[in-house]
Parts: C-alpha cells; sequence; structure tokens
C-alpha cells in the first residue's frame, strides 16, 4: 500500500510538472510575446543558422541513441518511432539551417519537419508487434533516404514547391502543416502521459514533455511573423525540447551504470555461493574421512578381540605332519577344530582359486624354515560367504636350529576391508564431485571473466559516446556563444534592452551548457583512462592568487566575506587541474552561503612530507550525516533549501576528486555540520611524478 501510494504521489507530482513545463509555461510566453511584442522584428540570420543547426545535431544524436538501446533494451519498441521522427526532424533542419528567407524553401523545409516529426512520433500508438516486424528494422534508413530526397529536391526545385509565406506572413499552406504537424505531436504526448502514470518512468515523462514542447511550437507557429517576438519564442521552445535531449542522455547513463553495478554485485555472489558450496563439501568429506577412520579403528578393535584364533602345525622332514586350530576358528571360518583335524586338505580348499598361488607360496617359505610376511587373502566360509583373513605364521625351531613347526594368528579383517572399500568408493565418489564442483567454478570464472569483458567494452563504448556525443555538441555551442557575444557587445549594430537581455539569456545558458558539457567530458576521459596530464613547476602563491580573482567579486557581491591564508611553495604538478579543483570548492561554497564568510587557506601540511594542504572552508547550509557517503557520487545534488536556486548538475565534487585523487595524487576529505558550515582539505604532494622535458 505504501508503494502504491508513492507511486501516486510520484506520478501526479510528474504531470503537474508536465502541466507547467510543457504546457503552462509555453502558452504563457507565448501569449505574452503575441500581445505585447507582437509588432517588434530582429531578423538576424546567423544566430538562426546556429540554432537551427544545433537543433538538427541535437535531434540526429538523439535518434543515434534511441536506435542503439532499441537493440539493447527489451519492451522498447517504440523507439523506432521517435527516432524516426527525430531523423526527418534533423535533416529538414540541417537543410533550412543552409537556407535563408528570399529563398520559397525557407519554410517549406520547416513546415515538412514539423508535420513529418509528427506524423512519425504519433505512429506510437499502434500495437508494439508493428515495430517489432522485421521491416522495422529499416524503417530508420528508409526515414533518412526519404528525408535527404525530399530536402536536396526542395532546395533544387524550389519552382515545385508550394507557396509558403506572402508579404511578410504565412500562406494557408503553412499553417495547416504546421498545426497538423503540432496536433499529432500533442497526441503523441498523450500516450506518453499515459504510459508515465502506469510505469512512472523517467523517460516517459521526458518524451512527453518534448512531444508537448514540439506539439505547441508546431501549433502556435501561425500566429508569428517572421523575425518577429513570437517568431524568436517558437524557436525558444523548440530548443527548450531539445534541451531533454542531454537529460534523456544522462538518464541512460545513470540507468546503465546502475544495471552494470547489480549484473556484478550477482556474479560476485554467484562465485561467492559456488566456492562456499566447494568448502562444504571439502568439509564434508574431512568429516566423513574422520568418520570412517574411527570406523575402522573400532572394526579392527572388535576383530582383534572377538575374532582372532591362533593354530600350530607340527613339521617333520620339512612337511607337515599334524594341525590344530583353537576353538576361536569357528566364529572366523564356521569350521569346528575336529573337521580341520578331520581333513587336512579342508583350508586349501578354503582359500579363494585366485589366491591360492599366493597362499601356497607363504606355505612353502615357512616349510623351508624361512621367515615369511603375513597374507591377507579371502577364503569360503562353511555359509558360503566370502570372509577376508590375515594369516601371520610365527616358526618354531630345535636346539640344533631345525624347523620343527610354526605357530600361526589367524584375524577375521573382512570389516577392515569392506571399510577400506567403503573408502575407497567414498573417496571415487567425492573426488568425482569436487571435480564437477571444479569444473562449475571454473565455468562460473569464465562466466565471470567474459562478464567482465563484456561489462568493460559497454563502458568503454558507453564513455566514447558521450565524450564524442559531447564534443560534437561544443562545437556548435561554442558558435552559439560566439554569435551571442558578438551581438550583445553591439559590434553588428546598437541592440535595445530587451534585445540585450534575451541575448544575455541566450549566452548564459550557452556557457552553462557549455561547462556542463566539458564536465561530462572529463568524467568520460578520466573513468576512460584518457586524461591528458600536463605537469609544470610553478608557485602555489600564483594558482591560488588567479582563483581568488576569478570568483572573489561574485562572492563579495552577495555580501559574504572572503579570507585568504596564501602560500609560496614551488610546485610540479598539472596547474591547470589543480585551479579547477580549486575554482570547484570556491564556488561550492559560494553557492551555499548566504552569510558569513568564505575561508581558503594554503601551508604546508602536517601529517605528511613533501605536501602541501589546501582547505576551503564556509559558513553555509553544510551537509547532514546522512548526506555524507553521498557527496561524492556522481549526478548527485543533495536536498537543501537552495537547491531550486543554485544551478548544478552534480558532477563538481565528483570530478574534483578524480582529479585530486587520480590526476594530482592526492586525497581529499571534508567535514560538515548541517546548518554550521563545511570545510573541504585537499592533501598534495608538492611533486607529482617524472618532470617533462625541457
Amino acid at each position: 500500500m505504501v508503494n502504491v501510494t508513492l507511486k501516486n504521489y510520484s506520478a501526479r507530482f510528474g504531470l503537474f510538472g508536465m502541466l507547467l513545463y510543457g504546457i503552462t509555461v509555453p502558452v504563457a510566453g507565448i501569449a505574452v510575446s503575441h500581445l505585447y511584442y507582437h509588432d517588434r522584428r530582429w531578423e538576424d540570420i546567423p544566430l538562426h543558422s546556429a540554432l537551427e543547426a544545433l537543433e538538427a545535431l541535437t535531434a540526429l544524436i538523439l535518434a543515434i541513441l534511441l536506435l542503439f538501446l532499441r537493440k539493447h533494451v527489451r519492451n522498447q519498441e517504440h523507439y523506432v518511432w521517435i527516432a524516426c521522427g527525430l531523423l526527418v526532424m534533423g535533416v529538414m533542419d540541417g537543410v533550412h539551417a543552409a537556407t535563408t528567407e528570399m529563398e520559397s524553401s525557407f519554410i517549406w523545409l520547416r513546415s515538412i519537419a514539423n508535420l513529418g516529426g509528427g506524423l512519425l512520433f504519433a505512429l506510437i500508438w499502434l500495437p508494439a508487434k508493428t515495430s517489432r516486424a522485421r521491416t522495422g528494422n529499416a524503417l530508420p534508413l528508409l526515414t533518412l533516404a526519404a528525408a535527404l530526397t525530399v530536402g536536396v529536391m526542395s532546395v533544387l526545385y524550389p519552382a515545385m514547391l508550394p507557396v509558403t509565406i506572402s508579404q511578410g506572413g504565412y500562406t494557408p499552406y503553412a499553417k495547416i502543416a504546421n498545426i497538423i504537424g503540432g496536433g499529432l505531436f500533442i497526441v503523441a504526448a498523450a500516450r506518453f502521459i499515459g504510459n508515465y502514470r502506469n510505469s512512472g518512468q523517467f523517460e516517459d515523462f521526458l518524451f512527453a514533455n518534448l512531444s508537448l514542447l514540439l506539439g505547441l511550437a508546431g501549433v502556435l507557429l501561425f500566429l508569428s511573423l517572421p523575425w518577429s517576438a513570437d517568431f524568436w519564442f517558437w524557436h525558444f521552445l523548440r530548443s527548450l525540447a531539445y534541451i531533454h535531449v542531454l537529460s534523456y542522455v544522462f538518464f541512460v547513463y545513470q540507468r546503465t551504470m546502475a544495471k552494470l553495478k547489480v549484473l556484478t554485485e550477482s556474479l560476485g555472489r554467484d562465485v561467492t555461493e559456488q566456492g562456499a558450496k566447494l568448502s562444504r563439501e571439502i568439509a564434508e568429506r574431512i568429516r566423513t574421512e574422520d568418520a570412517l577412520s574411527l570406523s575402522e579403528a573400532r572394526y579392527r578393535r572388535l576383530v582383534e578381540s572377538v575374532t582372532d584364533y591362533i593354530y600350530s602345525v607340527t613339521v617333520v622332514d620339512g612337511r607337515a605332519e599334524a594341525t590344530s586350530h583353537s576353538p576361536g576358528c569357528i566364529a572366523v571360518t564356521g569350521y569346528t577344530p575336529e573337521e580341520y583335524y578331520a581333513d587336512p586338505a579342508l583350508w586349501y580348499r578354503m582359500v579363494a582359486p585366485e589366491e591360492l598361488p599366493l597362499v601356497t607360496e607363504q606355505t612353502a617359505l615357512v616349510l623351508a624354515g624361512q621367515e615369511a610376511q603375513p597374507v591377507e587373502h579371502r577364503i569360503i566360509h562353511k555359509d558360503g560367504r566370502i570372509r577376508w583373513i590375515r594369516n601371520t605364521p610365527v616358526l618354531r625351531y630345535d636346539q640344533n636350529c631345525r624347523i620343527v613347526g610354526y605357530d600361526g594368528l589367524v584375524s577375521d579383517i573382512t570389516e577392515r576391508k569392506l571399510a577400506e572399500e567403503e573408502i575407497k568408493r567414498l573417496n571415487r565418489e567425492l573426488e568425482s564431485r569436487i571435480a564437477e564442483r571444479t569444473a562449475e567454478l571454473e565455468r562460473a570464472n569464465d562466466q565471470l571473466a567474459q562478464a567482465n569483458m563484456e561489462l568493460q567494452k559497454i563502458d568503454r563504448t558507453k564513455s566514447m559516446f558521450i565524450a564524442s556525443m559531447s564534443h560534437e555538441l561544443r562545437t556548435p555551442l561554442n558558435s552559439v556563444i560566439g554569435f551571442s557575444s558578438i551581438l550583445l557587445n553591439e559590434w553588428v549594430g546598437p541592440l535595445n534592452e530587451e534585445q540585450k537581455e534575451n541575448l544575455a539569456t541566450v549566452l548564459h545558458a550557452g556557457e552553462h551548457l557549455l561547462a556542463l558539457i566539458n564536465d561530462v567530458i572529463d568524467v568520460s576521459k578520466i573513468e576512460a583512462g584518457q586524461m591528458d596530464i600536463s605537469r609544470e613547476n610553478f608557485d602555489l602563491f600564483s594558482v591560488i592568487e588567479e582563483g581568488v580573482n576569478a570568483l572573489s567579486q561574485e562572492i563579495r557581491c552577495k555580501g559574504v566575506r572572503l579570507c585568504v591564508e596564501n602560500l609560496h611553495q614551488p610546485m610540479h604538478t598539472d596547474r591547470r587541474r589543480l585551479l579547477q579543483c580549486l575554482l570547484n570548492l570556491m564556488s561550492n561554497a559560494e553557492k551555499y552561503t548566504e552569510s558569513g564568510e568564505v575561508r581558503l587557506s594554503a601551508r604546508p601540511a602536517q601529517s605528511a612530507e613533501a605536501c602541501v594542504e589546501i582547505a576551503v572552508a564556509d559558513t553555509g547550509i553544510g551537509i547532514g550525516a546522512e548526506d555524507a557517503q553521498k557527496i561524492f557520487e556522481p549526478f548527485v545534488r543533495l536536498e537543501s533549501p537552495l537547491q531550486t536556486r543554485v544551478p548544478g548538475t552534480g558532477l563538481g565534487l565528483y570530478l574534483t576528486r578524480k582529479l585530486v585523487t587520480e590526476v594530482l595524487h592526492g586525497e581529499i576529505s571534508f567535514s560538515s555540520e548541517s546548518g554550521r558550515g563545511s570545510r573541504f582539505v585537499m592533501l598534495l604532494p608538492t611533486d607529482a611524478g617524472p618532470r617533462s622535458k625541457q
């Protein structure tokens, strides 16, 4: 009942987020821009082309990711329709970015992209078996080929296209195409919302918002005019929708890491269980052998005390003249002393035929006056049973050292022989079981090794994909940041205050997204073992001074004191990575400190030689004891009153710890008290490794 309640609460919260983020905010923005800024125009073809190129690249990357997941994740057949829709939009937007308003294909390409993307998105309502068919594997290639053909033909033969823009406005063709396309996106959003209510999956939440934003951008296009405020806000909606791409990439990354962790733990448990099972088998064998040893000793004592008997033989001229057996012969052989006396050959007939030569040889040695070793052999009991005996002869001589007879001890060793055979059988059985268990353990180790290889391959593929994707996103993003900065600095002409504010928003968002991508690239390089390390000689004082200069203004603007204790110390390590770690810690202190002070200190380490201790302390909100174990985990942001106001991705401290331990060869620790502030300490060697060639 508790789980159901929590799930319902999560679903209601997600639906509220969709209503706010996917409907209310976009509609309110369109209403404001249309009612109050409808007549304002701002024509900027380079910025428009940069935005379109970035959106096209983002759509294609997400399409490739979805097609990859479709092959490796079960029950995700609907990915093919979303991927095909994104392929159409990516290709059309890419071609659209290369055209201008003066070309007839300018609005046509955008309208076809919206219509085709919405149609393919809406196909998620089809039964799942439709996308499982063999033709489902060919759909992406067919869609890509069709989109490229339409895009190229639209550019080469513009005269064949219907008129989509006239006298500064959109024709009915353009309006109808965009309204239908936007409506189809909203139809797809309804399916994702239904899925989210049933499953509560985060990816359904993202796809629902993506469909809603793309749908509203298409439906509300007819309200705008080219280069008007409505036109730019429409572009903002589409850019906002594609920001979901990064959210989904991070979601996939976290889910993959969780699955890898579960698989590794499962394999580890299997190996542990197999090892424990084998240990129990070995312990059981030892107990069995001990029990058999005790049983053998007990049987031996019983036989020697109860079933042994003696006999005596008189020898004349090397021949046996008379033999007498003690009464104990009855218990061993079943025959009485009288029966032996009446039939001198009875003993030899009792011996098992295959062992008669061994007994005859022993008798010949004894009659010849030579010492003979005890002989163990089988006899046939009077009742027909086979018994094992041990015959030990002892010679008797006269005063002239001539043999006159010998006495013998016959011991019934049947139980001992049976015990030995049982031990041999158990040994063979245990050896067989151990061999089987060993083979099972070897197979388990082989499976673990193969799984580890697969995990490493998946991890490398993941790191390569994230690094490649982030690099590809960074290239057009730098263009957006550059163009925005040029326009904001009024190098190409004056701007009004509203335009400056809008451009500042674009520039800030681009710089924040670029910082996030750079963090992802650094994490991927470290985890893949490809981080470049550049060690150099420098003074620690200069690094701390640079970090203070970079953030002092921002810290003091909040009314927070900045206290610095610097240190002149020669260092040989990676200066850029040290500065990056210092800026991360100082930035965190500034973000979570509303009043009081941020204190930065550097001093020689007391706990280790040839090391320095760099500490960043603040009087901020602090970290609770329940969150201390999660502070250095990736993509984790702890619950706090400032979380909604402080930007961040949850990678800063994770990346800082990786850099300190794996690049700078140092240690990082922290102490904190909720509501009282935090103190992070880096313990770094002054010489972190081999010196670079001069």
